[in-house]
């Protein structure tokens, strides 16, 4: 008989005020898993200052190691990795927003890279379902980061996996939205194998048209510190 090896990983979720969709996301999340039966995997939940805080009623009595760590303030998408790493136990790690944006599909294809792929990035199939700023803005960063980087990277900011050791050398605090940056900067001064792999938006994630008054200005201080990062990295 055959045994396959057993390879280990941490699932990062992080998101702010998820309270609906975290859970569809753990629930795909736990679905996949079913299928990797090769996989010990923990999933740790980065709250990044809820308000009130994110429950997971339910979902935290399974054999699955689920846990939770919470920022009291909103401190954003780069210390969100930093927490869940410092936290992680296993050396693979998969990033995952936490507001059911990957299909089912998307998430499968990340798990079955969790611990094996040194470095995984998912691109995205079907972003013509997202708004056109959103596309807009993604172009440029895509293009931008493409430029810097200087790899071919079908999608530089979709599902990531990364060696928690890298992160944690790479990432500085308060990385916010550049984190893609630092990261797949950093890349260049390594011998990691990148594996791409295909991550469809979810069918039944639903974002506006249009952009609120706070989204518009989230975006607007995003590409600043963007911008301001691409131009250092150079």
């Amino acid at each position: 008989m055959v045994h396959k090896s057993i390879r280990t990983g941490s699932i990062i979720i992080f998101g702010k005020n998820t309270h609906e969709s975290t859970p569809k996301t753990l629930e795909k999340v736990l679905l996949v898993l079913k299928e990797n039966l090769d996989l010990v995997c923990e999933i740790i939940v980065v709250d990044d200052g809820s308000d009130p805080y994110l429950q997971l009623p339910g979902l935290l009595n399974l054999k699955t190691e689920i846990s939770i760590i919470r920022h009291p303030v909103n401190l954003g998408i780069g210390d969100c990795l930093l927490t869940g790493c410092k936290g992680a136990k296993y050396q693979s790690i998969l990033f995952l927003p936490g507001h059911n944006f990957f299909s089912l599909l998307a998430i499968s294809n990340a798990v079955r890279n969790l611990g094996v792929s040194e470095v995984a990035l998912g691109y995205r199939l079907n972003s013509e379902v997202r708004p056109a700023y959103k596309r807009f803005s993604s172009l440029l960063l895509r293009q931008g980061l493409r430029l810097l980087v200087g790899m071919s990277i079908t999608d530089p900011h979709g599902l990531h996996i990364y060696p928690r050791d890298f992160v944690l050398k790479n990432l500085p605090e308060n990385a916010r939205h550049s984190l893609h940056i630092h990261l797949l900067t950093s890349l260049k001064r390594t011998n990691l194998k990148i594996t791409q792999f295909p991550a469809p938006i979810s069918g039944d994630f639903v974002e506006p048209n249009k952009p609120s008054l706070s989204k518009f200005l989230t975006y607007v201080k995003s590409a600043v510190q963007v911008t301001r990062v691409l131009v250092e990295k150079r």
